[in-house]
């Protein structure tokens, strides 16, 4: 089922490439009026050409004086979110060189605070009757994959993070969850270059860990990231949701 996000506003963290791209993209479809966020000017303006239901959104997730300038920006230009997406995460390290207590210190910045400072200060935005707040995880977080620990710990962190506060968020009228992707194939995916690095490997990565024996898509993730922000949803708090094909059973 298609939702008609015709009238509502929505921001996606990290959304000038990767997922927080394509699930943008999807949205947009739908009719929603998306902030495009990235750290800077140039990289989110490339973006805006894509689609006319894309506005600027620029800051840093991990500078809270950037986010925080960004909340009052949009509260200058009366923006009021509907929903709220924290997508900005990943799983490679920014050097080689790292030491390992540096390295658990750089996933838990990038997985963790990332959303922490975004939903600490964006939420001033989102909407208090039924506003959406949705957070991307991984199934990492299981520990049931080739993940480095340091990803998987800080991916475990934001699930815990999500129930302990979501409770507190639905008391002041905003309604808060998290997914938990598996192993999604798009347009410049980690899971493209793996299969063209190495496509027989890969092929039998999928096959002995993922039940159904295939990758997700984007819109498997947009899909359901459209019915929880609609109006059909209203009575979902703190669920953790995974999207996997089976794999973190």
């Amino acid at each position: 089922m298609i939702f008609d996000l015709s009238g509502q506003t929505g921001l996606i963290t990290g959304s000038t490439k990767g997922l927080g791209l394509e699930i943008a993209k999807n949205l947009a479809n739908s009719g929603a009026r998306i902030g495009i966020n990235g750290r800077s000017l140039e990289s989110v303006a490339n973006i805006l050409k894509i689609n006319k239901n894309f506005f600027s959104a620029v800051g840093d997730v991990l500078n809270e004086d950037e986010l925080s300038e960004l909340s009052k920006k949009l509260k200058v230009e009366n923006i009021i979110l509907d929903f709220l997406i924290c997508n900005v995460g990943g799983g490679r390290f920014q050097s080689d060189n790292l030491s390992s207590i540096e390295k658990f210190r750089y996933m838990c910045d990038l997985n963790l605070f990332s959303t922490i400072n975004s939903i600490e200060i964006l939420s001033n935005n989102v909407k208090k009757s039924l506003g959406k707040i949705i957070v991307i995880g991984s199934i990492a977080a299981t520990g049931q994959t080739d993940a480095p620990i340091e990803y998987s710990l800080s991916k475990a962190a934001l699930n815990n993070y999500v129930k302990l506060v979501a409770k507190e968020f639905a008391l002041n009228g905003i309604n808060l969850n998290i997914l938990n992707p598996g192993n999604l194939l798009f347009e410049g995916s980690v899971w493209e270059k793996r299969l063209i690095e190495n496509s027989d490997l890969t092929k039998k990565y999928i096959a002995s860990n993922v039940p159904l024996n295939t990758f997700g898509q984007s819109s498997d993730i947009s899909n359901i990231i459209s019915f929880l922000v609609s109006n059909s949803n209203n009575f979902i708090v703190g669920a953790n949701i995974s999207i996997d094909g089976g794999q973190s059973l």
